[in-house]
């Protein structure tokens, strides 16, 4: 079951927030903020059952991407559309992008480290990336790997209006079969 609130007033004294149903606009919810943080009216809060709930003014977005054998072959000359682009004025922010590798006996070769790139550009958009050498193998099963929101000292740059691709730096894989499944977190903010 998956849950929507919107925040209606700001923390009291008590720093109690006060929340109702964003769909129906229907009740009264009050959870008891810690610290100093601050929601400004009008934030979105959305969890699952038994999930940890976090507070943004933006909403957190997950897409699921299947990509069969074929366009893991040529995930470097034709990058394979994770996100499409959010229109003029926005931006994408990647939060997470979990990659599930489904291998067969038939093992990929050559290919290069896989990340998500803004559309048309090279640089991973997360702080690690996937080594070729995990899509690489031959021994059949599922493998998951955890790729997260890139930090660096100054800030991570963005791009307006830009798609995220699935991408394989240097070179295609050749050969070998299997699939990749991409779970991929992210916001869309107005600029």
């Amino acid at each position: 079951m998956s849950s929507n609130l919107t925040v209606t007033s700001a923390a009291d004294a008590n720093n109690n927030l006060k929340f109702q149903d964003a769909t129906s606009g229907q009740g009264n919810f009050i959870l008891k903020a810690s610290g100093a943080t601050e929601f400004p009216t009008g934030s979105t809060v959305s969890f699952d059952a038994g999930s940890v709930v976090s507070f943004t003014n933006q909403t957190l977005q997950c897409d699921t991407i299947t990509i069969p054998t074929a366009s893991v072959l040529t995930l470097h000359s034709v990058p394979v559309s994770l996100v499409a682009a959010p229109g003029a004025g926005k931006a994408i922010i990647v939060e997470s992008c979990l990659i599930e590798v489904t291998a067969t006996s038939t093992a990929f070769a050559a290919g290069g480290v896989v990340a998500p790139v803004y559309h048309g550009a090279t640089t991973a958009l997360t702080a690690n990336t996937l080594a070729a050498a995990n899509i690489n193998t031959g021994t059949p099963g599922t493998t998951y790997w955890n790729l997260v929101e890139a930090q660096t000292a100054n800030g991570s740059p963005i791009t307006a209006n830009a798609g995220v691709d699935l991408y394989a730096a240097t070179q295609d894989f050749t050969t070998g079969t299997g699939s990749l499944k991409v779970q991929i977190w992210y916001s869309v903010v107005t600029l």
